[in-house]
């Protein structure tokens, strides 16, 4: 009935952009392919075939051991967490458009009983101005008048009331916002036949906001091993050397490359991985505070339903059969 894929369509593409990001973590860097000239002639910029020495080497970062696989996981864990807001957002565009037909179909109720309650107030107002001439008084008739004037300002609102609410659906559908809204079908009464321990723990197995943050939690605690592994652990470059002949070295040759990192001697990776483990406790903090969250969502829920549900409970028993008979009375003149 709704089509909410339009609204979703970039959390959708950040998803899979994430989930690319670690399919390209996993692989190691690309190599290099380098060309050194030594000892060119400064009289002679230009004479570089006088060069004693020509070096074409080909070199390959090497991580440290264990490093791709984790921070691959930890962009999958993040792509977890964008797959996850993305069906909060569903959820959240769906649970609009819940409330904004609710809304509608409220404004449309209204305006039927203050289109009934104007025919009623006029109908009142003719029989006030009937027995003036016999029993009535002229402030019956003022009163009349002005319960009248009041109902035609209360169906003149609703118009613009019910305009809004079909405007904010529409929009939210992704429709014009002049397109035509039939009249709104009733729901069916709902109420919650449960506690709200029950419904927190509920929410907290199938909302997908905590499940989010879980796995932002896990990509932090992936990312904290990968800066730990950095600080401690040196990477190399590896790489084969060819030495072509020159006037001075006359024959080709080879050469084996191999450089290696010392993180222990710079406080670089210390530093990273300290801010590595803020993070990681951050993330551990925002998921405590989506349970807490979450659990105070359902729990105000459920009071405003049980509110709502005992005051209708109290118009439809006491106030809606007084109303009939008011209006039967006044009709009946």
């Amino acid at each position: 009935m709704w089509d909410l894929e339009f609204p979703v369509d970039a959390a959708r593409h950040r998803v899979r952009g994430q989930e690319l990001l670690a399919d390209a973590e996993a692989k190691p860097g690309s190599p290099t392919l380098s060309l050194d000239m030594w000892q060119v002639p400064l009289a002679k910029p230009w004479a570089l075939n006088q060069s004693p020495m020509i070096m074409l080497a080909l070199r390959q970062p090497i991580p440290p051991a264990g490093l791709l696989r984790r921070r691959a996981a930890a962009r999958r864990h993040a792509a977890a967490a964008e797959h996850h807001d993305r069906d909060a957002l569903a959820q959240t565009l769906a649970l609009a458009v819940r409330h904004a037909f609710i809304d509608y179909a409220a404004a449309s109720a209204r305006r039927d009983l203050h289109v009934e309650h104007q025919q009623v107030s006029e109908r009142v107002l003719q029989l006030a101005r009937a027995r003036q001439s016999v029993s009535g008084t002229l402030l019956d008739i003022a009163r009349a008048e002005t319960e009248s004037a009041r109902a035609h300002a209360e169906v003149a609102t609703d118009a613009t009331t019910v305009e809004a609410a079909r405007t904010r659906l529409n929009s939210l559908m992704a429709r014009p916002p002049d397109a035509a809204l039939g009249p709104p079908i009733p729901l069916p009464p709902e109420t919650a036949a449960t506690d709200a321990a029950t419904l927190i723990a509920r929410a907290h197995a199938e909302r997908p906001e905590q499940r989010a943050a879980a796995s932002r939690r896990d990509a932090a605690a992936l990312e904290l091993q990968a800066a730990r592994r950095e600080a401690v652990m040196p990477a190399a470059d590896g790489g084969l050397a060819f030495f072509p002949a020159t006037q001075v070295m006359t024959y080709n040759g080879y050469g084996l490359l191999v450089n290696i990192s010392l993180p222990w001697l710079s406080g670089q990776g210390r530093k990273r991985r300290d801010a590595q483990a803020e993070f990681a406790a951050a993330a551990q903090g925002d998921l405590a505070e989506a349970r807490l969250q979450i659990a105070r969502e359902v729990a105000e829920a459920l009071a405003a339903a049980q509110s709502a549900a005992q005051r209708w409970q109290t118009l439809r028993g006491a106030a809606l059969p007084a109303s009939q008979r008011a209006r039967e009375v006044a009709l009946s003149g």
